[in-house]
């Protein structure tokens, strides 16, 4: 390994230490002030603390292939949650999904395990964001392919609400731990990654509103070379009842960086990569 290569990976670990030090320093603050109340909180039933996620989502890809047909699938999400205290909630989310293609192939997506802890309230419109989360290789690709052994990452940010909009700014910090470094179709596998995360929603009504959240990776290999993506989604959302939620967009992933590999490919919509999407999700 080159000494550049060194110092940056002893950098990304620094960060990832001063990442863990402000999950520490959250949890060190509220345990000694966001809990000391004299306000006396009545017990939940047991099962309150308890709540489960599912949304069921149908995707198309707008360009159709050359056999003149669109891809297309659906993905059944199942996120349960608990909540551990007023500091910690504990939650788990995985995928089911059904491509309508060729052979029709039914997939499992990776088990990410997280938990998210309370912020510091900056102001009264700001706060700080923190979450933790670890991931299990339960998809096939990540079990048979890359030979991910687990990850763990760290998420910290701010998140702004006035009037109608609601905006959250995170940088997630990741680290992979593979059983080699080079996948089996001899492609390298990212050891590192930085995420830069903004979810922005506007409430148009009291059931009506508009959501979009992108995303930026730069991922770093074992062997130091660098990956980036980006992932781009804008939703319209109603709430038809309290427990239920319908919402039609259009989604758009791929590599940040066009094939030269110095112009950006980042777009939030395009004829030849971009899906569009319908769902209902429901929470209990």
């Amino acid at each position: 390994m080159s000494l550049i290569s060194k110092k940056h990976n002893l950098k990304i670990t620094q960060i990832i230490l001063v990442m863990v030090a402000i999950h520490m320093l959250a949890i060190a603050s509220f345990a000694q002030t966001g809990t000391s109340t004299s306000t006396v909180v009545k017990p939940t039933a047991p099962t309150s603390a308890f709540s489960l996620s599912l949304g069921l989502e149908y995707s198309e890809k707008i360009a159709e292939d050359e056999l003149g047909e669109r891809e297309n699938g659906s993905d059944l999400t199942i996120a349960p949650s608990y909540k551990i205290n007023d500091l910690a909630t504990a939650s788990l989310k995985t995928a089911v999904s059904k491509s309508n293609n060729g052979a029709g192939d039914t997939t499992i997506s990776d088990t990410q395990v997280g938990l998210s802890i309370k912020g510091f309230k900056l102001n009264e419109t700001t706060k700080s964001v923190h979450s933790i989360s670890v991931v299990i290789p339960t998809s096939e690709t990540s079990q048979d392919r890359d030979k991910l052994t687990t990850g763990i990452g760290f998420t910290n940010g701010v998140s702004f609400q006035e009037g109608i909009t609601k905006i959250t700014y995170r940088i997630g910090l990741s680290k992979n731990f593979h059983e080699f470094t080079v996948n089996a179709l001899g492609s390298p596998n990212i050891e590192y990654r930085i995420a830069n995360l903004l979810d922005v929603q506007v409430n148009l009504t009291d059931t009506i509103y508009l959501t979009a959240n992108g995303v930026y990776r730069y991922g770093r290999t074992y062997g130091g070379k660098e990956r980036t993506s980006f992932e781009a989604h804008g939703d319209i959302n109603y709430d038809a009842s309290s427990k239920v939620t319908l919402n039609l967009g259009t989604s758009n992933v791929g590599s940040a960086l066009k094939s030269n590999g110095v112009d950006s490919n980042i777009s939030a919509y395009d004829e030849d990569t971009s899906v569009v999407r319908a769902g209902v999700s429901l929470s209990l």
